[in-house]
């Protein structure tokens, strides 16, 4: 019995350790800034059943590639300043700058991924092709209406006559689709979130907490059950010397 009694302890005891040490830092969270650190542990994102953002659409751009990450925009493996971009129609060179098309407006870039402007389209117009004719970026929508931007890219006009050659998505090159998917981390998770979630013994789904409660009772148990048997045998003792001095 006595063998038991110390393995439930042992274990009992880890538990709530754990459970104490997790609870000073979170009590300490804001000034170790554990909002502010993530973790991208695969096992971790897993467990939390996050996932890295998907790929929505990749164009070439002369030699560079750019793609488009759930609402990211990306230039070859470099993050662009463009994080809430729709969907990625077609990507373009204008001038010095670089103009990527989604459904609801252009983004003027530089080549280096910085952001120049954002011009929205007119009347409500969504696209749902984008193209160029000669060096005119134009617009399509659903029912066949179009529009074609200006050279200057500040508004949009009716489109010119030509051929316009519509873009359309690529296959990343092997190089490229390897290094971004180093960068594709998602979000992660916090050490604030993971702290109280282990704190609260939830990181082992519902039967955690029934865990953590069940080792925090095994405690008491112990405790109560020890202080019972000390009381005892203190007992005992003292009814053995009474017996002796008796005699």
């Amino acid at each position: 019995m006595s063998r038991w009694h110390r393995r439930i302890g042992v274990v009992a005891a880890l538990l709530v350790l754990l459970v104490a040490a997790t609870g000073v830092l979170v009590n300490h969270g804001d000034a170790l800034r554990l909002g502010e650190h993530r973790l991208h542990a695969q096992w971790l994102q897993r467990l939390y059943g996050l996932k890295p953002p998907a790929l929505v659409a990749a164009q070439p751009l002369g030699t560079h590639w750019i793609s488009q990450w759930d609402r990211q925009l990306f230039i070859d493996a470099r993050p662009a300043a463009a994080p809430d971009v729709e969907q990625m129609l077609g990507a373009f060179v204008s001038g010095e700058a670089w103009a990527v098309a989604d459904r609801t407006r252009l983004w003027l870039l530089t080549p280096e991924g910085a952001l120049v402007d954002r011009l929205a389209y007119p009347g409500g117009f969504v696209a749902t092709r984008a193209g160029a004719n000669g060096d005119a970026i134009v617009l399509r929508a659903a029912d066949g209406t179009m529009l074609q931007a200006d050279p200057a890219l500040t508004g949009f006009g009716p489109p010119a006559a030509g051929e316009v050659r519509w873009s359309e998505n690529r296959t990343l090159p092997a190089d490229v689709a390897a290094a971004l998917a180093g960068r594709q981390q998602g979000a992660g998770v916090s050490a604030e979130r993971l702290l109280l979630d282990v704190h609260a013994g939830r990181w082992m789904g519902a039967a955690g907490i029934w865990v953590i409660d069940l080792a925090a009772l095994a405690l008491l148990f112990l405790a109560i059950s020890g202080v019972i048997g000390a009381w005892r045998g203190r007992r005992k003792a003292t009814a053995q010397s009474h017996g002796q001095m008796e005699r």
